[in-house]
């Protein structure tokens, strides 16, 4: 498991890396709408009482990478940014 979390913290690390300011702010979004989609993906199916590990780990990042495509389909990276941070 530790081996999985290595290599998506350096899949998420490596754009980070880039120092252009357009993609600074494109990480900072995707961070807001990963942390915002997996929370709510978690927090559902624990308030329907499922607690299984790997089930609910896994809606939580489909949840996640679902928030990412609606935000920058539509555009609506700072209304994310807002309310997550409201």
């Amino acid at each position: 498991m530790w081996r999985l979390a290595l290599l998506l913290g350096l899949a998420a690390a490596t754009p980070a890396a880039d120092d252009v300011l357009g993609s600074v702010s494109i990480e900072v979004g995707e961070t807001v709408e990963i942390e915002v989609g997996y929370a709510i993906g978690v927090g559902f199916m624990m308030a329907i009482g499922v607690n299984w590990g790997w089930l609910v780990w896994i809606i939580g990042i489909v949840l996640a990478i679902v928030l990412i495509v609606v935000t920058f389909r539509f555009n609506l990276q700072k209304w994310v940014i807002i309310a997550a941070t409201s």
